[in-house]
This record gives C-alpha cells, structure tokens and sequence, in this order.
C-alpha cells in the first residue's frame, strides 16, 4: 500500500502496556502506517528485532522493563540504533523528560497534549528524518575516508624566490595604477572572452 508521499507504507512499532490506549492508537495508526504492538519493554524489543520497524512509540511507566530501560536497550543494538523513538508518556515530569532524551528518545509526546493531525505530523516528519540520515550515511562515509586522506598529507613547503623573480604581494606598493580603457576597448575584451 502507498501513503501520500509515494512511499511504501512505514512500519511503526506501539510499545504500552494500557490495552485501551494501545489498541485506540493503533486503529488511528492503521490509517497511515503498518502497525505492530507490545505490552511491555521486553516483548517490543524481541518485535522489533524480528521485524525492524522504521519507528516506535513507547510508553514511560511500564511493568517489566520499562520505557527508560527499553529505550537504552535499543539505543545500544547496532540493528535498532538508529530508529526514532517517540516517547508517549502521561508522565510530564521534568526529570522524566530528561532521562528519556538523555537515552536518546527522538521526541517526547505527553499522551492528552496534541491532536491526531500533530501526532501524524510529528511521526512523518521523524521517519522521514531518520529515511534521510540513512541515505546520506553511505555518502558521509565517502566523504570522512576522503577528508582522513586529506589530513595525512604533509603540509607543503614553501618555495625560495627565484632570482629575479617577480615581487612578493608584500612588497608591492599600497595603490597600482591600473591602465585605463575606453568602453569600447572593454567590450572587444569582452567579447573576445565569451
């Protein structure tokens, strides 16, 4: 299936263990992304191995392994490192806030605080973002193992004047006459270069 974008349709993983929450976000998912589910850290780390989505959402306050405890357990497989992880949380606390960004959630949503149309906004824009990063990594690699060439080069050494070779620009003197030229001679010139 093809969303509005021409893209095949992404694969976005739900991680919560509230059933009626889980179940009412993934029929409005439906509409738009292939849908996986999870009651807990545990069960959607195993999922997302099996069948790496493109994104996941995670709750916070889970029993088991938690969102925290989950989202670090991601950040450190090579194969899910790299996936947006959007935090779905009734929790607003500050420190909670922190703690998920601080082990790499990609964005932090609080459960009553948005609409359908910004929660869509938001994950289309985060699996698009992490689309591109994945495109550009394969260039980025080109261009370091280019730039580690550059760096081993040893630097040039200078060139001693020639005798009788032209002035250096510090020697010049502060004002150089120019030769003047009518309009017409410029244009000839000009001309003559095109």
């Amino acid at each position: 299936m093809v969303n509005e974008i021409g893209a095949r349709r992404s694969k976005v993983l739900i991680i919560d263990d509230d059933p009626l929450f889980r179940s009412m976000l993934a029929s409005v998912m439906r509409e738009k992304y292939i849908v996986f589910v999870a009651a807990d850290g545990e069960e959607g780390y195993r999922k997302a191995l099996a069948h790496p989505p493109h994104a996941i959402i995670l709750d916070i306050r889970m029993p088991g392994w938690d969102g925290l405890k989950t989202l670090r357990t991601i950040r450190r497989n090579e194969l899910l490192a790299e996936l947006p992880v959007m935090i779905l949380s009734s929790d607003a606390s500050r420190e909670t806030v922190i703690a998920a960004i601080h082990s790499g959630a990609t964005d932090y949503l609080i459960k009553t605080s948005f609409t359908r149309k910004e929660f869509h906004s938001k994950l289309t824009r985060l699996i698009e973002t992490a689309r591109d990063r994945a495109l550009d990594r394969p260039s980025r690699r080109r261009l370091e193992e280019a730039w580690s060439h550059v760096r081993r080069v040893p630097p040039a050494t200078p060139i001693p004047p020639r005798e009788n070779s032209p002035p250096a620009a510090a020697e010049l003197p502060e004002t150089v006459n120019t030769p003047s030229a009518d309009n017409s001679q410029l244009q000839e010139i000009m001309d003559a270069w095109e």
